[in-house]
């Protein structure tokens, strides 16, 4: 019994981990306010000659495409004037393989969720000591994630083109991420600064959640102590 419930305890904390890493991914990558500020920051409205209104028009059916909410992507819009479909073969066949992976992403944080439900509920039906496992397993989890968190930081802080070539090598199959800023308006919005700025929002949110989810295990491992002594 005492190894189904470290079993149980494992699970739940991998699929805890999971869900709050997707989530802090999905956060930046599906609001529009994320992208309107970073538009001003990066000056993207004068590099691609659309009106402010134009560039989240484009942005808001993007990120609806993302969440396999549109089947197609491409839209009109107005560049420099002239009325233009914004994102070329190349751009949309790209588009492909990231909605696919983010599709992908999704299915795993419901499985996850759905795992971590049904793990939760057969813990915390089994003796009170499957609790006190539960919650060092949670905060373990939660440590250990934090660390190799902050080491991947690290090594993406000393070599962002390094890290950012290896992700694509890892996720994509071809080279049609590699875009041409002279043809491709695409990168003129989504500028390297920008997938800078997403990697840092993604690492601070997903840190914040794991040391927030850390330090409420610590403190409810310390009351079930506390509970556990009163009662003996």
């Amino acid at each position: 019994m005492k190894t189904i419930s470290l079993l149980l305890g494992i699970l739940l904390s991998v699929c805890l981990v999971v869900i709050l890493l997707v989530c802090s991914i999905q956060i930046p990558a599906f609001s529009p306010s994320f992208y309107r500020r970073e538009f001003a920051k990066n000056g993207v409205y004068d590099d691609v000659m659309m009106a402010e209104a134009d560039v989240m028009a484009v942005t808001e059916h993007m990120i609806g495409y993302l969440k396999n909410r549109h089947d197609a992507l491409n839209t009109e819009t107005v560049v420099n004037g002239e009325k233009r479909l914004f994102f070329s073969e190349r751009e949309i066949s790209h588009m492909e393989d990231v909605r696919r992976l983010l599709v992908t992403a999704d299915g795993v944080k419901n499985a996850a969720v759905m795992l971590f439900a049904v793990a939760f509920v057969i813990l915390t039906l089994t003796k009170m000591k499957a609790v006190f496992l539960l919650l060092k397993c949670v905060r373990n989890a939660c440590a250990a994630a934090f660390g190799l968190s902050a080491a991947l930081a690290v090594t993406v802080a000393l070599g962002f083109d390094r890290a950012f070539t290896a992700f694509h090598g890892v996720f994509f199959d071809n080279d049609l991420w590699i875009l041409d800023p002279r043809e491709d308006l695409l990168i003129n919005i989504l500028p390297q600064q920008f997938f800078t700025d997403i990697s840092v929002y993604i690492a601070l949110l997903f840190a914040a959640v794991l040391s927030v989810v850390f330090t409420a295990s610590n403190v409810a491992l310390h009351l079930h102590k506390r509970y556990v002594l009163c009662q003996g």
